[in-house]
């Protein structure tokens, strides 16, 4: 492969490891958020009004579109959020094997 078809398929592969550590990384913040939510902290502290800042836009999308999910004094909506990540990774993986696939093609 010439450098140029190189350096597009890298530039590629790193913008979908990028969005793969995004998910991740937001998979992790929403654990920490639920463990958060179970324990009596200050929510004024600054790191978990950043986590509430970053979590709280796309759960909440969640629970509007979605009904919630409780049984007993249990909540288990939050599980919305774990399939809707899921949902995400595996978009991200499939619309990568078809780019790279597109790519393979083209070049």
């Amino acid at each position: 492969m010439p450098v140029e078809q190189n350096a597009i398929v890298l530039v590629v592969y790193t913008i979908f490891e990028f969005l793969k550590f995004v998910i991740v990384v937001y998979n992790f913040i929403f654990f920490i958020w639920i463990l958060a939510s179970w324990l009596p902290v200050n929510r004024s502290i600054l790191i978990l009004r950043f986590v509430d800042n970053l979590i709280n836009p796309v759960y909440h999308g969640l629970l509007k579109i979605l009904p919630p999910i409780r049984f007993g004094i249990m909540d288990f909506s939050p599980f919305y959020m774990f399939i809707f990540l899921t949902a995400l990774e595996l978009a991200r993986q499939m619309t990568y094997i078809l780019v790279m696939n597109l790519l393979s093609m083209i070049i």
